[in-house]
């Protein structure tokens, strides 16, 4: 064969191989725009149809705030809202999580906590969990009171004269004064507080404990007929209520309470009584 048939048969190759490889370039290109036009339309459908936008929103438990108050909240704050290409997108799509949990929290410190449920294709749901009132706690001489949950979180403004069954606290002083900060949390003095408040109504002689009272060196537990008991709830308080125990049994008689002012309970084997 001729060296002029040689270059004719190389070129023709070449112009074949080329043509292929134009081919699989075309080829891919026209995958990735069918995947990404796929792609492009879900998103679409899910997040901009009307079809998947929030018609609804149901919340369950609410005794101790405004549902509609709560919906209104949610219906600003829920979606997304973009410009694209001079266009502007909004979208209140089921799909969309909600991550202003903490603002329906700080609006509506009574509820503890919010398990969020979609019904599709448009429903939210909302199951709430209202805080328990545990304690009514007070400062500024009974002036400022709310009511705190077992935690210590404190979610009501609230009148003193419409308690029924509430530990009450007065804080004379700051309770880190009484108790360092970090060496007891308030949710155990509050567990404590319980503690003192079952322990006392079951001893001979007390019916009914009317408050705890917060001062910088002892924490006073004042009964309806004006005695109080001091105690040191950074001690031993097993202790410290066994000895009233013995008191109240041995030395001192249900009539002869009426007549005290105190009963100090916090110096190791002693208690004082005047």
């Amino acid at each position: 064969m001729s060296k002029a048939s040689l270059k004719r048969v190389h070129r023709k190759h070449k112009a074949k191989r080329k043509k292929r490889l134009n081919f699989l370039k075309s080829s891919y290109f026209y995958r990735f725009f069918v995947l990404f036009s796929f792609i492009l339309t879900i998103f679409y459908l899910f997040y901009f149809s009307p079809y998947f936008q929030i018609q609804k929103i149901e919340i369950r438990e609410s005794k101790t705030f405004s549902s509609e108050e709560l919906k209104k909240i949610i219906q600003e704050n829920y979606g997304i809202c973009f410009e694209f290409l001079g266009k502007k997108f909004d979208s209140k799509s089921i799909l969309l999580p909600f991550n202003k949990a903490a603002l329906l929290l700080e609006h509506f410190p009574q509820i503890e906590d919010i398990v969020w449920r979609r019904k599709f294709p448009n429903v939210l749901t909302l199951e709430v969990k209202e805080r328990i009132p545990f304690a009514l706690w007070c400062k500024n001489e009974e002036k400022d009171c709310h009511l705190v949950d077992k935690k210590g979180k404190a979610f009501e403004m609230f009148e003193k004269e419409n308690i029924d069954k509430l530990i009450i606290i007065e804080e004379k002083n700051e309770i880190d004064s009484l108790i360092p900060r970090g060496k007891m949390e308030k949710e155990d003095f509050l567990s404590l507080t319980l503690k003192i408040k079952e322990e006392l109504e079951k001893a001979q002689g007390f019916e009914k404990i009317e408050k705890f009272i917060i001062f910088s060196d002892k924490l006073a537990v004042k009964m309806p007929q004006g005695l109080q008991i001091f105690l040191n709830p950074e001690e031993n308080l097993d202790w410290q209520l066994e000895k009233l125990k013995i008191l109240l049994k041995e030395k001192i008689s249900k009539d002869a309470l009426k007549n005290l002012e105190y009963i100090d309970l916090r110096f190791g084997n002693q208690a004082i009584i005047k």
